[in-house]
């Protein structure tokens, strides 16, 4: 039976001589039998076939201590190690952190709205926002709790063509996978995570560049401001608007 893949997940091609402990060793799995199971559940490879690797045997949590207490609307942990003593909300209305949302729907969608859809049809909206993406952001969500038992509103993904819904769709992306980046503001970590997922590290060159290129904009922004011109009164400038999406 054919694995299929999500966003995220690791292919590894066979080789004579392979086995899944040997995989497992290669990508850091301590669960044989969990990869094995991903795949079907018979352990016999063969050279040339593809094994799945799920994102979620590999993606590890990221940790860190503070000495505040949690916030009232969210009393859990983010994996039990980090919290993030601020909601999306907060995130959303700060100056700063608007410039770099600015910055990445420049470089998503030329800062068009609305954003013409991008990756093949797999991502939509300001922010490129693919399913998967969108499932990891709202996954812990009472919003998504309550949704999930009604079938009418299960599917929230075609809003992330609104730019507020797909700010706080990526602000929530970013308190799952790298809450200590948003917290201090660690830019650089934030827009990779945006574009290579948590494991962007797997991806240095591909995120780097992105990465690049949203500095590019938060710079530029700072540089208007300074000069008693915003973000938002400067034209899209010609040679931007054919730039291709990612």
């Amino acid at each position: 039976m054919q694995a299929t893949f999500n966003f995220g997940d690791r292919r590894h091609k066979v080789s004579e001589g392979d086995t899944y402990w040997n995989i497992a060793q290669k990508f850091g799995l301590d669960d044989v039998s969990a990869l094995v199971e991903a795949n079907g559940g018979d352990d016999l490879l063969h050279p040339g076939m593809t094994v799945r690797v799920p994102r979620q045997l590999f993606w590890k949590p990221l940790c860190g201590r503070v000495t505040l207490p949690p916030p009232a609307h969210n009393p859990r942990p983010f994996f039990g190690c980090f919290y993030n003593t601020n909601d999306v909300a907060h995130y959303q209305k700060h100056p700063e952190v608007r410039r770099f949302l600015k910055a990445l729907h420049m470089v998503e969608a030329s800062g068009k709205l609305p954003a013409p859809v991008g990756d093949n049809g797999e991502s939509i909206g300001p922010l490129q926002i693919s399913k998967w993406y969108h499932e990891d952001a709202w996954e812990r969500s009472a919003a998504h709790e309550q949704a999930s038992s009604s079938p009418a509103q299960a599917d929230q993904y075609h809003r992330c063509e609104e730019l507020s819904y797909a700010e706080q769709t990526a602000l929530r992306y970013f308190l799952r996978w790298c809450p200590d980046a948003l917290m201090f503001r660690d830019y650089q970590t934030m827009a990779r995570t945006h574009n290579g997922g948590p494991s962007h590290h797997r991806a240095a060159r591909a995120t780097a560049h992105y990465w690049r290129k949203v500095h590019r904009f938060i710079d530029e922004d700072g540089n208007k401001r300074r000069s008693g011109v915003t973000f938002d009164e400067q034209p899209i400038p010609k040679l931007l608007l054919q730039v291709p999406l990612l």
